[in-house]
């Protein structure tokens, strides 16, 4: 049902995000054998229902193995909330995601400072951002992103994108087929 809805309102993918959570945290996934796979196994027949593709962001090895029988799962994310910085650091989760012929992603991240928004939509604490939220970062996290070949998603404020950085993840005749804005 939920993905109907969505589908008549133009959404082409789902992301499930918190994976681990979501299956660590619902006494019945833990104690009732087979609970678990049968969610993401509902989940995934919903979405190949309606023709869509899924990415699954932290999951576990259980969940990423699951995966490999459904064509509806494209990529999972490899990164850290880029929030907390640092989720540029893909390394290890991403050599797991490549040996399983998954294309790992990166969290959604910014192309510019997001100016007054930045700690007004809660983007950082009251204390700064990371260290990776700087011009060298946005560089890094918009190639990082780019390079991995998964989805490439920018989660500017509103009016803050930097246009021209983001636009060196598409093609020279602007196809930007992994590019999505939250």
């Amino acid at each position: 049902m939920f993905f109907g809805i969505g589908v008549s309102y133009g959404m082409q993918s789902f992301e499930m995000d918190f994976v681990n959570q979501n299956l660590n945290c619902v006494d019945k996934f833990l104690s009732e054998f087979g609970s678990a796979s049968g969610f993401l196994d509902g989940m995934v027949k919903a979405a190949a229902k309606h023709r869509l593709s899924i990415q699954w962001c932290f999951a576990n090895p259980n969940a990423l193995l699951q995966s490999l029988q459904y064509p509806q799962v494209t990529s999972m994310r490899g990164s850290f909330d880029y929030f907390y910085g640092s989720s540029w650091d893909i390394g290890l989760s991403s050599l797991l995601l490549w040996a399983l012929d998954i294309a790992p992603s990166t969290d959604t991240f910014w192309t510019s400072t997001n100016g007054a928004d930045a700690t007004r939509l809660g983007g950082c604490d009251k204390k700064g951002c990371p260290a990776d939220h700087s011009e060298q970062g946005y560089e890094l996290h918009t190639l990082l992103a780019t390079m991995i070949n998964g989805p490439v998603g920018f989660s500017d404020a509103i009016g803050q994108t930097n246009g021209n950085r983001i636009m060196r993840t598409c093609r020279a005749d602007a196809f930007c087929s992994n590019l999505i804005n939250r």
